[in-house]
């Protein structure tokens, strides 16, 4: 007996059954269905087989490949901003200290500091 997510049978039934049974090739469980397989072989490592994926992954290959990464907002520089200004001023801090404490001070500000923060960041 296997439990997972769907997501999992989905890419298990594509990889091991899609090839056999047209209809496994992209199938998506519903909760809390039960499916009996019968194997005829043992399953080989990931390592062993030939990945295969579903035809809607391979589709449009070249344009997923050039994504445009999108430019951060004005908001997360000037988080940045107050980030690095926190850090002078308080060098003992974390990493993760250093985040909290800049997003708690951002979030504090009013609606027009935070709009004047944002424009006073240069990008």
């Amino acid at each position: 007996a296997i439990f997972a997510h769907a997501d999992f049978f989905n890419c298990f039934l594509h990889r091991y059954f899609g090839e056999k049974e047209a209809r496994y090739n992209d199938y998506w469980m519903k909760n809390c269905e039960v499916l009996q397989l019968e194997l005829p072989e043992p399953l080989l490592p990931m390592a062993e087989r030939v990945p295969s994926l579903p035809a809607a992954a391979l589709a449009d290959t070249e344009e997923k490949v050039q994504v445009h990464t999108p430019t951060p907002s004005r908001a997360s520089h000037a988080l940045e901003a107050l980030r690095q200004d926190i850090a002078q001023q308080r060098p003992e801090l974390t990493p993760k200290e250093l985040r909290t404490l800049a997003a708690k001070q951002f979030m504090a500000l009013s609606v027009e500091a935070r709009a004047e923060l944002m424009q006073a960041v240069v990008l």
